[in-house]
């Protein structure tokens, strides 16, 4: 498998980051996350998310799920949505939305 993974620190490399993931996906590579959460504030999710205002994706293109099963909008933020454990994917994900 020919893949790449692709973030960047500096808000201002947004449109550079978008047109690398577009030349990735001409030259047939999948884009791989080496992390799992996004640590930086531009990686793949980020660009396909489309109010790019909004807390750059927590709760909307991404969760994160503790290791009790608790289910946060973003690794550090202090709100618990619910619990994987007793609560269906879906439910959690109308509450994060």
């Amino acid at each position: 498998m020919k893949a790449i993974s692709l973030s960047a620190v500096d808000a201002t490399l947004r449109n550079t980051l978008s047109n690398l993931r577009d030349h990735a996906a001409a030259l047939q590579l999948s884009l791989i996350w080496d992390l799992p959460v996004p640590y930086s504030a531009l990686h793949p999710v980020a660009l396909e998310v489309e109010d790019a205002e909004r807390a750059e994706g927590a709760g909307r293109a991404w969760l994160y799920v503790e290791p009790d099963g608790d289910v946060l909008p973003a690794q550090g933020v202090n709100q618990v949505l619910g619990n994987l454990l007793s609560e269906t994917w879906e439910s959690l994900w109308k509450k994060a939305n």
